[in-house]
């Protein structure tokens, strides 16, 4: 039996439908609020967000309510400003409130797109140099990253 969440990602976005995403509000108890949930590493969020907090504030509802507008990733291996500086189309999508936050994009649509979380040097300038890391040049690519530093532009 498929609820509308699963028949989405098993067929929805395949077929290039546009789940409805709007909510109210966004509680801890929303289906938005439960898929973000699903992969947050609040221990993370807690060390790099939350240094001389409280202790007994939950990561989660910090991130809910102030993290995503701030930029803040969720968890060690998603970048939320480098996700959101490299598509285009997720920073409009967020910006139009279709999402809650580049991570929440790339769990609806982002992940079964292949899209990357994060800062990749050989998949960022092959997605937008095609070719570029062919063998002839792989080894430049290798130089690159190593003098390359990941500078996050103001969005």
């Amino acid at each position: 039996m498929f609820d509308a969440w699963a028949f989405y990602r098993t067929y929805g976005h395949r077929m290039g439908h546009t789940p409805a995403l709007k909510e109210p509000t966004i509680g801890q108890g929303s289906p938005t609020a439960r898929l973000l949930r699903s992969r947050f590493d609040a221990d993370h969020y807690r060390k790099t967000y939350l240094e001389g907090a409280d202790p007994d504030a939950d990561p989660f509802e910090h991130y809910l309510v102030e993290g995503a507008l701030a930029g803040n990733s969720p968890n060690a291996w998603f970048d939320e400003v480098w996700y959101l500086a490299y598509y285009a189309d997720a920073r409009e999508a967020v910006e139009r409130g279709e999402y809650v936050s580049g991570y929440h994009h790339y769990l609806v649509v982002g992940s079964a797109q292949a899209r990357m979380p994060r800062f990749d040097l050989k998949r960022a300038l092959e997605g937008r140099l095609p070719g570029v890391t062919d063998p002839f040049l792989l080894p430049r690519s290798e130089q690159l990253e190593k003098r390359v530093r990941t500078i996050h532009p103001v969005v």
